[in-house]
């Protein structure tokens, strides 16, 4: 059976609620990703990013940050899980 963890990457790349929407469209084009979690103290997940996101926020200033367009809510599995409950 395949499980969460079958599928996860052990290096997880993040963004923080203040980082700019400008900086964030970089990263994610740096690092050819179309999403990243954002995350606050304690590196507690607290939303995503995605190019969605960005997208929608196209007419925000540049230096509007992550907290202010990302999606607040997201789904968050255990390593065991199996991939059949993720969908």
């Amino acid at each position: 059976m395949i499980r969460a963890k079958d599928l996860m990457k052990s290096e997880i790349l993040t963004l923080g609620p203040e980082t700019t929407i400008r900086e964030a469209a970089a990263f994610l084009v740096r690092h050819r990703i179309s999403a990243a979690p954002v995350v606050g103290p304690g590196r507690r997940l607290i939303g995503l990013l995605s190019s969605t996101d960005l997208m929608r926020s196209a007419q925000e200033a540049p230096s509007t940050q992550v907290g202010a367009v990302m999606t607040p809510a997201a789904y968050c599995a255990e390593e065991e899980t199996p991939v059949s409950e993720l969908a």
